[in-house]
């Protein structure tokens, strides 16, 4: 199912989800990866497009187990990329309840980021997941 196909009813009322807004956690050299590149092919950690089949995101509530289970170890600087899944140009599909974009990132989708620091008791995360 594409984020198009979704009824209001599928999605939590006030949520970035709701909006369609779709996040991807990057490292700050992936980011300017993008940045050069105009698209990145980084799936996740360790991972490429072309190795996993999509690109993972999440929605806002999802970030923080997302940062927890796969980047706790990380201690490069790192960035929350906020995605508009309708600039994204390829399919994005909800599978698990994670959206995954079935083609590359590119740069035009991205509309913010947000800086992610490290506290005492992990990632900080500074969305406010209604």
């Amino acid at each position: 199912m594409t984020t198009a196909d979704r009824s209001a009813s599928d999605v939590p009322h006030g949520s970035d989800e709701s909006q369609g807004l779709l996040y991807h956690c990057a490292t700050q050299a992936q980011w300017a990866d993008l940045q050069r590149d105009g698209e990145s092919r980084v799936s996740t950690r360790g991972r490429t497009l072309e190795q996993e089949g999509f690109i993972h995101c999440s929605y806002a509530g999802q970030v923080a187990g997302v940062l927890e289970r796969y980047y706790a170890d990380v201690d490069e600087p790192m960035l929350l990329l906020r995605v508009d899944p309708a600039l994204v140009g390829a399919e994005v599909v909800v599978e698990n309840g994670f959206p995954h974009v079935y083609g590359p990132l590119p740069l035009v989708a991205v509309f913010d980021t947000v800086p992610l620091t490290r506290g005492e008791q992990g990632w900080e995360l500074p969305l406010a997941p209604e």
